[in-house]
């Protein structure tokens, strides 16, 4: 954890870094597999089929948007704001 010295506030204040490595790339695989590429180098799978009973990744049911996907801020996302935890990509993949 680092901290660093904050003159307004006269106090050290925590500077929060991620927990687990963020996304740089990902590619659609087919069954609803994604392969991502994280910033410490490690390529991952990571099996999306869990998030379609979901209501909120319904849209995701669809093979054509499925494949929309891109790799932003960190994490996944595809069109209509929607994403993944980042946090939750990683520990779910596994090595591949």
């Amino acid at each position: 954890m680092k901290t660093r010295y904050d003159p307004v506030l006269d106090d050290e204040i925590v500077i929060a870094t991620p927990q687990w490595p963020r996304v740089t790339a990902v590619q659609p695989l087919p069954d609803y597999v994604l392969q991502l590429e994280f910033n410490n180098g490690e390529r991952r799978l990571f099996d999306a089929k869990p998030l379609l009973k979901e209501k909120v990744y319904a849209r995701l049911n669809s093979v054509t948007f499925f494949n929309l996907v891109r790799a932003s801020f960190g994490t996944v996302e595809w069109p209509c704001n929607i994403d993944y935890s980042p946090d939750s990509l990683y520990i779910q993949s596994v090595p591949g």
